[in-house]
């Protein structure tokens, strides 16, 4: 892991690519060395619908803590984001048919809620840059961030793939139900996934 880190930081300065493109590039790089859970466990959670998949797994706060502050956070505001955040790694993809219908998904369309309590919409990164502003995180911090989270809209035609992160916007440990939406062509459809939980707390809090 360590080896591969230090070659994509000599990649990023020596590479011809926009820096833009080339930080969703190491971003997702980053991501495809974070194991991906099969099926249901404690894990995470997979879901397939023909050839379309999703996977979810809840990420400690010591790794979301550890991302951030890599990237340009400081240690209140990386400290906001893993104990308020809930956040999930969130890997989609599709592996259709060139002549199949593209899947759509609209995370504003998605709904969490802890035990007992009223649906409510995700905590999208649109509504997390108004806290980035409010904490005075960098630009550059701010960047890193947006590239991080999943797209709030994402379309997925034959091959694509997307990894990101999604905050549920709970506190550690909470257990909570998801209610999961895409478009394949105009069809909708969804699911909920029930008693999926937050990342523990951290040890001693």
């Amino acid at each position: 892991m360590l080896g591969a880190i230090k070659l994509m930081n000599t990649f990023f300065w020596t590479c011809d690519m926009p820096r833009s493109r080339l930080l969703l590039f190491i971003i997702i790089m980053i991501f495809v060395t974070l194991p991906l859970s099969e099926g249901w466990s404690e894990e995470g959670v997979f879901i397939r619908d023909g050839r379309f998949s999703i996977e979810l797994k809840a990420l400690s706060l010591d790794a979301v803590d550890a991302f951030f502050l890599a990237r340009g956070f400081d240690a209140t505001a990386a400290k906001l984001i893993s104990e308020n955040g809930c956040v999930h790694k969130f890997a989609a993809a599709y592996d259709g048919d060139i002549k199949e219908k593209a899947v759509a998904v609209d995370l504003t369309t998605w709904r969490v809620r802890s035990a007992g309590g009223p649906w409510k919409q995700l905590a999208f990164k649109e509504t997390w840059a108004q806290f980035m502003d409010k904490l005075e995180v960098s630009k550059p911090a701010q960047i890193a961030f947006h590239w991080a989270i999943f797209p709030t809209h994402q379309t997925f035609h034959q091959g694509d793939r997307m990894w990101g992160m999604v905050p549920m916007d709970f506190m550690p440990g909470t257990i909570f139900d998801l209610q999961a939406v895409w478009l394949v062509g105009e069809k909708s459809s969804e699911t909920i996934l029930t008693n999926l939980q937050c990342a523990s707390p951290r040890t001693g809090s």
